[in-house]
């Protein structure tokens, strides 16, 4: 398996963005809709957990 680099995000959400990218882009067109449907909203929470890890580590960084 692949090394995954962090880039400063952390290792945990840059990984779940990651994979929740290459399962949405696995989708076919032959998925059931309720297949499709709970892979899309599981991409969008991946894209939340980056968004609140990014968060994070600007407080983390910029907090006095």
């Amino acid at each position: 398996m692949r090394k995954i680099r962090s880039f400063g995000f952390g290792q945990g959400n840059y990984g779940f963005f990651v994979s929740g990218y290459k399962t949405y882009k696995s989708l076919s067109p032959y998925d059931t809709e309720s297949k499709k449907f709970f892979k899309k909203i599981n991409f969008i929470a991946n894209i939340l957990i980056l968004i609140s890890g990014v968060i994070f580590l600007f407080i983390a960084i910029f907090d006095k």
